[in-house]
């Protein structure tokens, strides 16, 4: 199911008018990086791509597939973006399936799964790195631990 939510960019910038987001098209990388006057460049793999914007202190990535969709999205950097902006319509399903997930002792990496989104996030303020996908949308054969 497609769905047009995941402003990421934003969470970084603090801008409302980011374009990139899970399920959305290949164009979004590009637009994100001209309005975050960031550095971009674009790797191409079997099977998909990826687009990394790299702003003062952040960095984020779009995971791109043959067919255009953005199926995975990762950042790092100096400050933990907005869940709300970057989850869109998917961030009650966020929070509820993150209330029934334990949390992990200490500064371990926490992994919260919902029916349509998978979402991994740790860190610390000025060390915060996360990565989230949606299943559904994830090429066949592709390995999410190469989502970094």
């Amino acid at each position: 199911m497609k769905t047009a939510a995941f402003i990421a960019l934003s969470l970084f910038l603090g801008s409302t008018n980011a374009h990139a987001y899970l399920t959305g098209d290949a164009k979004s990388p590009e637009a994100d990086r001209a309005m975050a006057h960031g550095i971009r460049s674009v790797n191409l793999y079997s099977g998909y791509q990826v687009h990394t914007i790299t702003t003062d202190g952040n960095s984020f990535r779009e995971y791109v597939s043959t067919s255009g969709v953005v199926f995975c999205v990762a950042w790092n950097g100096i400050a933990r973006p907005d869940l709300s902006q970057l989850f869109g319509p998917y961030y009650a399903e966020y929070l509820e399936a993150e209330r029934s997930t334990q949390k992990p002792k200490g500064r371990s990496e926490m992994t919260v799964v919902s029916p349509n989104l998978k979402v991994s996030h740790f860190g610390h303020m000025r060390a915060i790195r996360g990565r989230a996908c949606v299943p559904a949308q994830v090429p066949s054969g592709f390995d999410l631990t190469l989502v970094q």
